[in-house]
């Protein structure tokens, strides 16, 4: 018997029973953890009862993360996640199977490198624009975002044990796609905002608790959702005036590769910003390497001398 309200515990096991009937990849447990808890976890924030979702739930659930920018590939994925979990509980006679044949996102597979990013002053203002809120949570991320480059789910696997310091720096162990660790460096300002918030807002809180928690009064002190971060991010890039469908929460990070390898001097820069970044492969950091050279053109395109000829 299924609840109708999934706590914490329950949804868990609800879960690790759904995944040890699955003849899937090392991998793949883990992502539709993920994404199953992200789905039921927009179901109790909504106020749905578990056993009475329908098809048009799911799709609203859809309609949700594509409002807040998530990418078609991490919404097939979770939509693949909970198509997988109701084909298990329809097979078993828990649920029927609202999710059958519901059609993914479109997916492009250059999706992700066509966000545009912001020029620095832009960053800037978006960065006090996000100050000016006074909430520190909020603020701590976009420093993480601008500063580290962190994808917005990079942010929401942090745990508070993720921080340490190395040598006389404080670093942030980074949990990035494909389930690959690495360890990122924060800059003076970033860690000033996330030491901020964490002294205040989480004082007292536990190592293996989530660096960032919702402050929604459904799951309030739960880990907080890549959504929640996406639709933060929105609000407070429109705070500026710049609002489009290309400019999101992952411009921070296209924002911080751009800018390093744009304005560092470092012969290594490509390297370093490859290992920020967490690449596998330099041919991705090279597109950011191409999107700053675009951009220099355009600002300084070579038909302005036309201008003052005639």
């Amino acid at each position: 018997n299924i609840p109708a309200v999934l706590t914490s515990d329950v949804l868990d096991n609800v879960i690790n029973v759904f995944l040890s009937f699955q003849q899937i990849s090392h991998n793949t447990p883990a992502t539709y953890k993920r994404a199953l808890r992200q789905f039921f976890g927009w179901v109790n924030r909504t106020g749905r009862v578990i056993g009475e979702l329908t098809r048009a739930d799911v799709l609203s659930f859809i309609r949700e993360m594509e409002s807040a920018e998530l990418s078609p590939n991490t919404i097939n994925s979770y939509l693949t996640a909970i198509r997988r979990f109701y084909a298990f509980t329809d097979l078993y006679g828990v649920f029927p199977n609202i999710a059958k044949e519901i059609k993914g996102a479109r997916t492009n597979a250059t999706s992700e490198h066509e966000k545009s990013d912001f020029t620095t002053t832009q960053a800037g203002d978006i960065l006090t624009a996000t100050q000016e809120t006074g909430n520190k949570r909020d603020i701590a991320i976009m420093e993480l975002m601008f500063r580290c480059g962190l994808r917005t789910i990079e942010v929401v696997r942090a745990d508070i044990r993720d921080v340490e310091l190395v040598g006389d720096v404080y670093t942030l162990k980074v949990h990035g796609k494909g389930d690959k660790f690495r360890r990122v460096p924060m800059t003076p300002k970033a860690w000033a905002a996330l030491n901020d918030y964490l002294t205040t807002e989480r004082k007292g809180a536990k190592d293996n608790e989530p660096l960032f928690t919702s402050n929604a009064h459904q799951c309030k002190g739960g880990r907080l959702a890549t959504a929640s971060v996406s639709r933060m991010a929105k609000k407070n890039i429109r705070a500026v005036g710049i609002n489009d469908a290309k400019h999101t929460a992952h411009s921070c990070r296209h924002t911080a590769l751009g800018a390093i390898l744009e304005y560092s001097d470092d012969p290594a820069a490509l390297t370093n910003a490859q290992i920020l970044a967490g690449h596998s492969n330099p041919e991705t950091t090279m597109v950011y390497v191409k999107q700053a050279a675009t951009r220099r053109f355009m600002q300084n395109g070579p038909n302005l001398i036309l201008d003052k000829l005639f």
